[in-house]
């Protein structure tokens, strides 16, 4: 069956309204059929155009990017510059000491983040799934990934549906959607045409949603939009566009250390500047300056560093992951 050629225009508002369409017509537009499926060459070319089905990560960072981002912190950065004060004032021990300092804490909280992906990959490598297809006149069991718009997927009761889609047949089906929709209950399902405008998601009782999960009955789903163009994938674009947000706690330590640089800097301006008065060379009162500071300054950094735990910077990241575990 040929596929029909629509505007983009067309394209879109029916893709919109697919609930509003009735199956036949659904079938026809993605040129395949309800009783043979879509023929394996045809399946190729569509896995060529929409790509596989499979929800986009976010382009891992390099080791070193990843190692440099936990020296955005104001107290890594001060500490970096106070190393280097110390080096160009000969302080070579304390330079050394800093410096260790700074690199334990990067290679801690790089640690930490490196443990986070790995248990978010383990976990996407556990939920791969199979689904059973109609191609070429029979049925067959394929890697959800591979399915394409126009495929007909059979679910039965404990299957997870594979992508958005058209239900084209449903015998007493009940889907679980409450981590798309809210729903706190499975939802009946139909393949009776709906002749509403702009139903919310919970309302399309006859569009199956990917990665639900059917809890009763049979049914035959038209796929009609797979990976990004999915509405988990979509989710998933917002959750990658999503800027990091500082926690409380660490809104509050980034507080204390900006104060504590801040008196840092009006003890170092008034030492300076008393030691010149007083005919000392800059040299001498930086130097005077650096030793009267700097016990005092590690002491607030180890206090603050005992409070701060190498997973509050983390909290945001745990909390996006383990949303991602239902997109995945």
């Amino acid at each position: 069956m040929a596929e029909i050629i629509l505007k983009e225009d067309e394209k879109h508002e029916l893709k919109k309204l697919w609930y509003a369409v009735s199956t036949n017509e659904s079938v026809e537009f993605l040129g395949t059929s309800q009783e043979s499926g879509l023929k394996s060459s045809e399946v190729i070319d569509r896995l060529k155009k929409y790509g596989k089905n499979i929800l986009q990560e976010e382009k891992e960072k390099s080791t070193v990017i990843r190692f440099l981002e936990q020296y955005k912190s104001y107290m890594q950065t001060v500490l970096v510059i106070a190393a280097f004060v110390s080096l160009y004032i000969q302080e070579y021990h304390t330079f050394l000491l800093l410096l260790i300092l700074t690199v334990f804490n990067a290679s801690l909280g790089y640690r930490q983040e490196a443990k986070a992906a790995a248990s978010v990959a383990a976990l996407n490598k556990m939920m791969k799934t199979v689904a059973k297809v109609r191609r070429d006149g029979e049925i067959t069991q394929v890697e959800a990934e591979e399915i394409v718009p126009g495929d007909i997927v059979i679910v039965d009761a404990g299957d997870r549906v594979p992508a958005d889609g058209r239900i084209i047949l449903a015998a007493n089906l009940q889907i679980e959607e409450s981590a798309l929709t809210g729903e706190s209950t499975p939802v009946e399902k139909t393949s009776d045409i709906i002749e509403k405008p702009d139903l919310p998601l919970g309302d399309r009782i006859n569009i199956a949603y990917m990665n639900t999960n059917v809890t009763r009955g049979h049914s035959e789903i038209l796929v009609t939009d797979t990976g990004m163009n999915s509405e988990v994938g979509h989710i998933a674009t917002m959750l990658q566009e999503e800027k990091a947000e500082k926690t409380p706690l660490t809104v509050q330590i980034d507080r204390v250390t900006l104060f504590i640089i801040g008196m840092a800097v009006l003890a170092f301006l008034s030492i300076v500047i008393l030691g010149l008065t007083q005919g000392e060379s800059f040299d001498n009162s930086l130097i005077s300056v650096f030793r009267l500071q700097l016990a005092p300054f590690l002491m607030r950094y180890l206090l603050l560093s005992s409070v701060s735990s190498p997973w509050a910077p983390l909290q945001w990241q745990i909390k996006m992951q383990s949303s991602r575990v239902f997109l995945l």
